[in-house]
């Protein structure tokens, strides 16, 4: 604390009930607001902790980044503003999934599909990248507006029907694990039955599972032996029922 005349620190000893006597024959009191302008660390400490809290944010921007801290900056600018294009919101689509960000994935999706709701690919995209970021509830709503819009992917029905069971919703999943079923993708067959029967399976369903499985033996000669293990499983099960 100095002395406001000739600039002296004044000595505490020197202080009767909060009134300063300094050896220059000065003597008054200080104000908390005074003695804290004389402090040059109050405004010093602020400003390292400014400092300090900009290099943490920025050392943990680059962490999250990686090679990619100072390409993204402008773009995630632009998308906070809503003035980015679909060009740039696809860049942050492929940085999003090289540095394996679904939430950020699906931002960038949402984003896109708000500047062109008819576009059903798009709206297949964000399901795809909900489904990764486990956001079941908005996949669903995305590949339903799919099939509203007239979207006909098997290979979108099939992720349709996977969050329809994940949300515990087994028998709107069935219709589309039968849609596919009927159609011409012969390739996906396999994983689809699969798929279609292990739900049944976890729904307890194990008549129908069974029915399933001999269906796609029949249907199928490389298939003699499918789900061989858990067509045993669901014999067992049956074989407990009729006990």
């Amino acid at each position: 604390m100095k002395c406001p005349d000739c600039g002296k620190n004044l000595n505490e000893q020197y202080s009767v009930t909060g009134v300063f006597m300094c050896t220059c024959g000065w003597t008054g009191s200080i104000s908390a607001a005074a003695l804290s302008k004389q402090d040059p660390t109050r405004k010093t400490i602020p400003f390292l902790v400014l400092i300090s809290t900009l290099v943490v944010a920025g050392l943990i921007h680059v962490i999250n980044w990686d090679t990619y801290a100072l390409k993204i900056i402008p773009l995630k600018v632009s998308q906070w503003f809503h003035v980015a294009n679909k060009s740039q919101l696809q860049k942050i689509v492929q940085i999003c999934e090289a540095r394996e960000k679904w939430s950020c994935v699906e931002g960038a999706y949402e984003d896109m599909v708000r500047q062109d709701p008819e576009n059903t690919e798009l709206l297949a995209l964000l399901g795809q990248a909900q489904m990764k970021s486990e956001n079941w509830v908005g996949a669903a709503q995305s590949f339903q507006n799919y099939f509203l819009k007239k979207g006909k992917s098997v290979e979108v029905a099939y992720n349709y029907a996977l969050v329809l069971e994940k949300m515990g919703q087994v028998s709107a999943a069935e219709r589309y694990y039968k849609y596919i079923l009927s159609s011409q993708k012969h390739q996906l067959q396999p994983k689809v039955m699969r798929s279609y029967v292990l739900m049944l399976m976890r729904d307890k369903q194990y008549k129908k599972a069974s029915e399933l499985i001999y269906q796609f033996r029949q249907s199928n000669r490389k298939a003699a032996f499918f789900m061989d293990k858990q067509l045993r499983e669901i014999r067992k099960h049956l074989k407990v029922a009729q006990l």
